[in-house]
């Protein structure tokens, strides 16, 4: 089985999506049926539209859920003693181009959130800063072009 590895408020975060999304389903299920004494489901736009939001609801709970019963927490102490950057890390970085300081933490997809500076470690930036270190000067490769970076800190 493949591990999912989350931070602490990404794990809390997705638990408790799961938890609310497993609480509405009944709720959806219950609308289906009423739906369905709608009359012809041929016709019946209201049933249609309700069985496909289950089915996507469905969908989501079994990705959670998968994602969940192989989720390891991020151990910042344990993975990288010696400065390398990880998923986890927050990294301070310099465009060299701009001079502009951005801060972004390395997450798992399902964690993503680009107002809170979260960034896929699986994105261009996230893959080109992996296992790199302060002091470090990368070039990543972008749609847009090529990003230079120097890495002031890694947290």
């Amino acid at each position: 089985m493949r591990h999912s590895y989350l931070t602490k408020e990404g794990l809390a975060k997705l638990t408790a999506e799961y938890e609310e999304l497993k609480q509405r389903r009944p709720q959806l299920v219950r609308h289906l049926e009423e739906a369905r004494q709608m009359g012809d489901l041929r016709e019946n736009a209201e049933y249609h539209s309700t069985k496909e939001a289950l089915a996507k609801l469905d969908r989501r709970i079994f990705d959670l859920g998968s994602k969940l019963n192989s989720a390891r927490v991020i151990d910042k102490s344990k993975v990288s003693p010696d400065g390398k950057i990880f998923l986890g890390s927050t990294v301070k970085l310099k465009n060299i181009d701009s001079g502009a300081e951005i801060e972004y933490q390395l997450v798992d997809p399902e964690e993503i959130d680009i107002d809170a500076g979260k960034i896929s470690a699986m994105s261009p930036i996230g893959d080109g800063l992996l296992e790199k270190k302060a002091g470090d000067t990368v070039e990543i490769r972008v749609p847009a072009g090529v990003l230079k970076f120097k890495i002031m800190a890694v947290a």
